[in-house]
């Protein structure tokens, strides 16, 4: 008995029911009828599932604070920082900052540790976004006649807050700290300022080697 060859051959006879496939391409089973091809895949690209349907070719997409980076025959996935997020921690490390009395100074910091979007310069922290962002200082100092001491942020140049020290007749070392939730635009500024409320003499604002740190952070909330 002779057969007589069929082509393509049928999937219910074991063949793929197709006569060609693009090359590189990817094949996908169709039940009984012949096989169907996705098409060769570009660099990144993978079959991406669909509930009874054809998976496509797709490249991954990348959430929050992720980079992808697709190759030939690779997918690289990375965090990266949001443009947004800050954060910052200055403080006084070496020399000292004098004040001379009835005189308000804005503290300066030689020394910055951290400084997450480089938001922090010239002793200044400037808001990178429009957000909600907390703000912190301590301030450490020693009155050579009589301790009085005021300490406050202040925004854009304007006083925005307000801590004092109780009054001394006689010489003192102190801290002072404070801190604030506060609404910042983008592009504005935020500084601590010392005020020396004695009657005469100065303030010593210190350093880490002679008296307690002085320090200035802060970072984004939202």
């Amino acid at each position: 008995m002779a057969y007589k060859r069929i082509s393509p051959q049928p999937v219910v006879e074991g063949g793929t029911g197709a006569q060609t496939f693009t090359s590189n391409s990817l094949i996908v089973g169709n039940g009984t009828s012949a096989l169907s091809a996705l098409g060769a895949a570009t660099n990144g690209q993978i079959p991406i599932g669909s509930t009874s349907a054809t998976p496509s070719l797709s490249t991954l997409s990348a959430g929050a604070n992720m980079t992808i980076t697709n190759g030939p025959g690779s997918i690289t996935l990375a965090s990266s920082t949001p443009a947004s997020a800050c954060s910052f921690f200055a403080w006084k490390k070496n020399a000292s900052q004098s004040v001379s009395h009835g005189s308000t100074a804005v503290v300066t910091f030689d020394t910055i540790d951290i400084n997450n979007g480089s938001v922090f310069a010239s002793n200044v922290f400037t808001a990178p976004a429009t957000a909600l962002y907390y703000v912190a200082a301590q301030i450490s100092a020693y009155d050579t006649v009589s301790a009085g001491d005021a300490i406050a942020f202040y925004k854009n140049g304007v006083q925005l807050s307000y801590s004092s020290n109780a009054q001394s007749t006689s010489a003192l070392y102190f801290a002072n700290s404070t801190a604030l939730i506060v609404s910042l635009s983008a592009g504005n500024t935020i500084d601590i300022r010392y005020l020396n409320q004695t009657a005469s003499g100065s303030a010593s604002i210190g350093n880490s080697t002679s008296f307690y740190i002085t320090y200035f952070m802060g970072y984004k909330l939202t």
